[in-house]
């Protein structure tokens, strides 16, 4: 509770006009009450003193009503006290109840004869007993000229229902003399209960927020940082003991420094920005990736932070560069292909490479795709199938069997023939299934291989020839060897 109850403020103004309060309230100068009744006090003490140190028995009407008497406006003072709806009640200078009001019985339950003249330090069944050492040191403090405010505590009803209450203490005086202690407490078991819970929320948000894998941070509007959560300390690198020194400018990397700034005075001008991606520097100077959002909260009007939730996008980042990598690998090595590649699905091309213009003679890619794969055939091919169905029965093969090689006779733009190896190979892109078509071709090949045959065929001819003759100088030789061995043994014949 901040500040007086209004009961309180309104028997101060009732003061200026010398109607409750004496000159010096809240000065514990003139107290009638001495150190060793404060510190004798017990639950069977009933005797007060007198400024002439005389005894005199304690009487619960002179106390009821000397506090309260003095003017002609007492049913005004009665009615303040009574009107409020804050539970009050006036103790005696040794804890005795001697008024209570009836939002006092309303919150208790009890008659006022169950609760007048009774110490209140005894009353357990309504002031929480575990509280009752508080309470009287609270009291003696009062009665010093110490008030206490905003001490918190159970009150019982008769019933058993409690109320959390807030309580204040004053010091009724009369001429210096202390006459009694106001005793005010205001009831915020519902205030207690909606902080609880608030509390017990913000618990699991911290909870919450502290246990999660992305980073989180809250930035003050000079730049330095509010709050961290533990996967922000964890990946960065810092410990709490550091995060005091350290700025919004620390922590972002270089390349990204400008950008942010940028965003972050957008952000505190009140803009609204979502989807940012911007990349952080650890403590040891690594470099990590980071998107999220980042709101800014305003009191009075006034940006005083900003909230950011981020997550680690490091390793996306580095496969998304490692594949665009690949792909521009790819993509120059489809360009610079000297064969035809092309692109098919159950619909027909849709992408095809420089070399496959070149050899189709086509003026653009539009053009190309524009044409079904039997469009740059020949009715027929070489072997008399219709080359439609037996483009088709090919296309089904490497569906199946997930490539399929075979040679093709294509026809260009301009109506040429020529001869073509195609290399059909089934992948997938993005979840759809298609066909890369390698197309090469094989003119000169051919025309390489037509030479070949060609000398072939002459060298076979000049084989024939010279082995044929060959074998007429052997046959002739034999029967040369012949003669001369039948006229030698008839030489030998004739001499003998």
């Amino acid at each position: 509770m901040t500040g007086a109850p209004k009961i309180i403020k309104e028997l101060r103004e009732a003061e200026k006009l010398g109607r409750l309060y004496g000159q010096s309230h809240g000065s514990h100068m003139g107290l009638e009450a001495s150190e060793e009744l404060m510190e004798n006090m017990s639950d069977g003490r009933t005797k007060v003193f007198n400024e002439g140190g005389e005894e005199r028995k304690f009487d619960i009407e002179s106390t009821q009503y000397d506090g309260l008497s003095g003017d002609e406006l007492v049913d005004e003072k009665e009615l303040l006290f009574q009107a409020t709806s804050d539970f009050a009640l006036y103790l005696d200078i040794h804890g005795r109840i001697t008024r209570i009001n009836r939002a006092g019985l309303d919150f208790l339950g009890f008659s006022e004869d169950e609760i007048i003249g009774q110490f209140f330090w005894k009353m357990h069944g309504i002031f929480s007993k575990r509280d009752i050492f508080k309470y009287r040191k609270a009291f003696k403090n009062t009665i010093k000229g110490n008030l206490t405010k905003d001490f918190l505590s159970e009150l019982h009803g008769k019933s058993g229902r409690k109320h959390i209450m807030n309580f204040s203490t004053f010091l009724i005086k009369e001429n210096k003399k202390l006459k009694c202690v106001l005793v005010v407490g205001k009831d915020i078991t519902r205030e207690k209960k909606t902080e609880n819970k608030m509390h017990e929320v913000g618990e699991k948000y911290r909870d919450l927020f502290e246990n999660a894998n992305d980073l989180i941070q809250s930035v003050r509007s000079d730049g330095s940082f509010l709050y961290v959560n533990r996967a922000w300390k964890r990946i960065l690198g810092y410990n709490q003991d550091e995060i005091s020194n350290l700025s919004l400018r620390d922590i972002i990397h270089p390349e990204s420094r400008e950008h942010y700034m940028k965003l972050f005075k957008r952000l505190m001008s009140g803009e609204i920005i979502e989807n940012i991606e911007v990349s952080f520097v650890t403590k040891d100077d690594r470099k990590i990736f980071v998107e999220g959002s980042v709101t800014c909260q305003f009191e009075n009007g006034e940006a005083v932070s900003t909230r950011g939730i981020f997550h680690d996008i490091t390793k996306r980042k580095k496969m998304e560069e490692r594949l665009q990598e690949s792909e521009e690998k790819f993509r120059a090595l489809y360009e610079s292909a000297t064969d035809a590649i092309m692109l098919l699905d159950e619909n027909g091309f849709f992408d095809c490479n420089a070399a496959t213009l070149k050899i189709f003679d086509l003026p653009s890619m539009n053009r190309f795709i524009s044409k079904h794969p039997h469009d740059l055939s020949p009715p027929k091919q070489p072997d008399g199938k219709e080359s439609l169905a037996a483009f088709n029965e090919h296309i089904a093969t490497a569906f199946e069997k997930g490539f399929d090689y075979f040679e093709w006779t294509h026809k260009c733009a301009d109506g040429t023939i020529f001869p073509a190896t195609i290399l059909l190979n089934h992948m997938k892109l993005k979840d759809r299934d298609i066909l890369q078509a390698v197309v090469r071709d094989i003119t000169e090949q051919k025309k390489s291989e037509d030479e070949l045959k060609k000398k072939i065929n002459e060298l076979e001819r000049y084989k024939n020839a010279t082995v044929g003759r060959e074998l007429r100088i052997i046959e002739l030789k034999k029967k040369i060897k012949q003669f001369e061995k039948e006229k030698a043994e008839s030489w030998r014949n004739e001499n003998e």
